[in-house]
C-alpha cells in the first residue's frame, strides 16, 4: 500500500489564531476560533508573558512560508 503525504494532498486550514496585546489595562490574549467564527479574550498576568519566550523556544518553530 502506498503511503500518502497529507501535507501535499490536503490544503492547510487555520483552525485557531491568537494574539497577545498590551494596553492600558495590561496584557490580553485574544483567540479566534475560525471553525465556529467566535472570538474570546482573557487577561494574562505579566509573569506569564515573561515566561512565553521560554515556552516558545521549546517548540520546533519554523518561518511561515
Amino acid at each position: 500500500m502506498a503511503r500518502v503525504d497529507l501535507a501535499q494532498t490536503v490544503p492547510p486550514r487555520t483552525l485557531y489564531s491568537a494574539e497577545l496585546v498590551v494596553g492600558a489595562v495590561g496584557y490580553q490574549l485574544i483567540v479566534r476560533d475560525h471553525v465556529r467564527d467566535t472570538l474570546e479574550s482573557t487577561q494574562v498576568p505579566s509573569r506569564a508573558v515573561a515566561k512565553l519566550p521560554t515556552y516558545l523556544a521549546k517548540l520546533d518553530l519554523r518561518p511561515h512560508q
